[in-house]
């Protein structure tokens, strides 16, 4: 599948995939390791799910905005800008004030809001329509990869080094992600437009943009409720855990196993998108997976299997974060012509949409609720499997075909 890629288009894939992988190990540094910062810093519950939230408020103003500076200045150049961004916000947690550890979530976000559409514009400007659900879905196992050894590599550190050593070493390989762009520029950004004007107006453009698609408004939806979910589940994951008793080490384990699911579902779920040619059906199935994955999750107890806790937080990242590649493509294929970047930040609009507003009303019921879990897990679920199942029965299907934006 990939030997229809020219030079440049390994380099941008390979490029894409180091970007992704480095964004996921620095943006799920801090939830890695939250335990112990708010033990450390006496924060309340609540902490992460508003940091979390900090973040995606952030992604969702750069991503609207992200387009235009794309066009003037190339995905590459953008792209390690966004890395360093992420790096600082890392080592802004040094303070100790929640008030600026909160706020460089809000940093951190507006490097993670611009990322995603830079990469896209990248990969899809050298990959045939035909196959962008399995490319894309390609691209996207990188961050699980990311994410699998933020919960490996930054646990282990924070308990036999300490937390902030943690976050240096996040901050240093987001560097190092930023310097690997730099030596791609001249290849990468080539078809920029230096006469690019940012005015209000064109800032807006992504917004509008998608609004304007029905088709793309539908995606748009879709992505409010799952990622939504995903957002939360995987932010509190290692929270959970260890207020179920079980330790730190196993807790980030546990998110590592989930990442393994992610990397498996988007390679399976691009596979059979472009195999059944229904990306519709693929959505809907993760939807409802993603759903019952997280009412199993609100089962564990203490004395819970840990095998089964695996199983379980492997089909949860298996449906939670799977279907990002096949949604990506779709947002992709959907888009006018030379307009992938702008489809991209303002579909992104939306998906983050769902990223601030569940982890703060999660948050904010257990600290103020349910302290047990049980009752939001379940509440957060039923928003993906209503969603899944109205893909599936709806009388007027939602059509996601690839062959229709071809």
């Amino acid at each position: 599948m990939l030997d229809h890629l020219d030079r440049l288009g390994v380099q941008a894939l390979s490029t894409a995939m180091i970007a992704q992988l480095v964004a996921g190990l620095m943006s799920h540094t801090v939830s890695a390791i939250a335990p112990e910062i708010t033990r450390t810093l006496h924060f309340s519950s609540s902490f992460i799910g508003i940091y979390t939230s900090c973040i995606y408020l952030g992604a969702c103003l750069s991503s609207l905005v992200s387009g235009t500076f794309i066009r003037k200045y190339g995905p590459a150049r953008i792209t390690e800008y966004c890395l360093l961004a992420y790096a600082v916000s890392l080592l802004l947690c040094f303070a100790d004030w929640s008030t600026i550890i909160i706020g460089s979530g809000l940093l951190l976000g507006l490097g993670k809001g611009a990322v995603q559409p830079a990469v896209n514009t990248m990969v899809s400007h050298h990959t045939q329509k035909s196959h962008l659900n399995f490319i894309f879905s390609i691209k996207q196992t990188a961050e699980p990869i990311g994410i699998a050894l933020a919960g490996i590599l930054i646990p282990y550190i924070a308990i036999h080094y300490d937390w902030q050593v943690a976050l240096t070493f996040a901050a240093v390989i987001g560097a190092a992600g930023a310097y690997w762009c730099l030596t791609v520029r001249p290849d990468q950004d080539t078809y920029i437009d230096k006469n690019e004007k940012i005015t209000p107006k064109s800032l807006q453009e992504s917004f509008r943009l998608v609004i304007s698609s029905p088709a793309l408004m539908k995606l748009a939806f879709l992505s409010i409720c799952y990622k939504g979910l995903a957002t939360t589940a995987l932010a509190y994951l290692v929270t959970y855990l260890v207020h179920r008793d079980f330790t730190l080490l196993f807790a980030g384990y546990a998110l590592s196993v989930s990442t393994v699911g992610m990397f498996a579902g988007r390679l399976f779920w691009g596979w059979l998108a472009d195999k059944i040619n229904s990306s519709k059906a693929v959505l809907a199935f993760c939807g409802i997976l993603m759903g019952l994955s997280t009412i199993a999750l609100a089962q564990i107890e203490p004395h819970s299997s840990k095998a089964l806790i695996v199983c379980i937080v492997f089909l949860l990242g298996f449906s939670s974060k799977g279907w990002s590649g096949v949604y990506s493509a779709q947002v992709a294929l959907h888009a006018p012509e030379g307009r992938v970047s702008e489809a991209t930040g303002g579909a992104d609009f939306f998906e983050d949409i769902g990223a601030i507003i569940i982890p703060v009303l999660f948050g904010l019921l257990v600290t103020h609720w349910d302290k047990d879990y049980h009752l939001t897990f379940y509440l957060v679920a039923a928003t993906t499997i209503v969603t899944g199942c109205l893909l599936i029965f709806l009388k007027k299907p939602i059509h996601l075909h690839h062959k229709e934006a071809q």
